[in-house]
């Protein structure tokens, strides 16, 4: 019984470092992500702080998010947020950069490859 305790405790834990390290991984792929759009985008150091600021707050957002409803309402806000720091030339790219990104995100789930 004693056993059995320990090789629940110890799954337990694993789980529980699983989390965290996925929940790491993807901060941090949140943070590649907003660089290259701040870089990209050739965002000044103001923009660049906002972004960042409304990016990771979104991300989470996102994440803890139960239902596609939320997702969707927060994805919303965090657009509305980026096209208020943003010019509108900018805005127009940030927008082309997201579609390709989407597309390509599709593509990858299909196995397929898009070439625009």
């Amino acid at each position: 019984m004693k056993t059995l305790k320990t090789v629940f405790a110890l799954l337990s834990l694993l789980l529980v470092v699983s989390v965290v390290d996925v929940k790491a991984n993807n901060n941090e792929d949140v943070k590649v992500k907003i660089e290259k759009y701040i870089t990209e985008l050739k965002l000044d150091d103001n923009q660049s702080k906002q972004a960042r600021e409304i990016g990771v707050k979104y991300a989470e957002l996102i994440q803890a998010a139960d239902n596609r409803e939320d997702k969707k309402k927060y994805k919303e806000e965090l657009d509305a947020k980026i096209k208020e720091i943003l010019t509108e030339e900018q805005y127009a790219q940030y927008k082309r950069l997201v579609a390709k990104e989407k597309r390509e995100t599709q593509s990858m789930k299909t196995g397929t490859r898009d070439s625009k």
